[in-house]
């Protein structure tokens, strides 16, 4: 069973997470086609184990227990990392992105693509910038950088999933 390798998270948690996991892989939605639908579930996916890991309602503190603390998806990942940095070293050739809030002129940049918390710091601008409507479907580097990103957690999502 999916999840099945992990105390981490409680069996209706575990539950919830194999009905979003197959609706990622439904061959009938075939959503890894669109990859802006593809990121997008991708995100919710990861998002929904950052609260019930982290018991944060915040972004920053969701994201500060990823970075901070051990965790299964964490472990997962490593185990795995280097058929996974591909996706990253890609992400890193279009770094810097551009925080996109009005007012904002910071730059958000992948400085070493071998380390995961840089890598889901930069997808997690990319995810701003897509979810507060600053990505356009049009731009060839916000298609290359949604299409990444959402290749890369699909991955992540697998090896957490699998317990592989």
């Amino acid at each position: 069973m999916i999840l099945s390798y992990t105390k981490e998270v409680d069996q209706n948690f575990k539950e919830r997470m194999v009905l979003w996991y197959g609706k990622l892989n439904h061959l009938k939605l075939q959503i890894w086609k669109d990859p802006w639908l593809n990121f997008m579930l991708c995100w919710m996916i990861f998002d929904a184990y950052l609260t019930e890991i982290s018991q944060s309602g915040t972004d920053s503190g969701k994201l500060g227990y990823f970075y901070n603390n051990p965790n299964d998806f964490k472990t997962k990942v490593l185990t795995r990392w280097d058929s996974l940095s591909g996706y990253s070293a890609k992400l890193k050739e279009y770094s810097p992105v551009r925080d996109m809030r009005p007012n904002s002129n910071e730059q958000v940049s992948l400085v070493d693509h071998k380390d995961l918390n840089q890598t889901i710091a930069f997808i997690y601008q990319i995810r701003c910038n897509l979810f507060h409507g600053a990505k356009n479907p049009k731009n060839g580097k916000d298609y290359e950088l949604v299409n990444i990103s959402g290749k890369f957690l699909r991955e992540c999502i697998n090896l957490w999933m699998k317990g592989e």
